[in-house]
């Protein structure tokens, strides 16, 4: 009796990981087809608007834009467009050193620069 009740939480536990690893796939893979493609600023643009609606998003959308702020490639392109000046970039920069994601720590100091520099234009 044990051993059927452990197995059958194994089977649970594999189900359980198996969908939580397919909602996290489906988050980035939903994102990825909702950014606009047309260009990097663009793109930019797409994220800081989804952040600025933060607490009006789905689960799954907040679970899209947390996971975004995490590529290492959006983090790049977002500063490549906060030095070019764009004020939406900064404010993602800003964001993104409040909360510490994106392999950044938690940097209030810096957090408040960039959202002044967004704030100046």
């Amino acid at each position: 009796m044990l051993a059927e009740i452990l197995s059958n939480r194994g089977i649970l536990m594999k189900r359980i990981v198996g969908a939580v690893a397919c909602t996290v796939l489906c988050a980035t893979t939903a994102f990825a087809q909702s950014a606009p493609s047309t260009s990097p600023s663009q793109t930019v643009d797409f994220l800081y608007h989804q952040i600025v609606n933060f607490d009006q998003l789905s689960k799954l959308a907040q679970v899209q834009v947390l996971l975004a702020l995490k590529n290492p490639n959006v983090i790049a392109e977002v500063r490549k467009q906060a030095a070019l000046g764009s004020a939406h970039a900064q404010d993602v920069l800003g964001n993104i050193h409040e909360i510490g994601i994106g392999g950044q720590t938690k940097d209030y100091a810096k957090a408040a620069l960039w959202f002044r520099k967004a704030a100046d234009q």
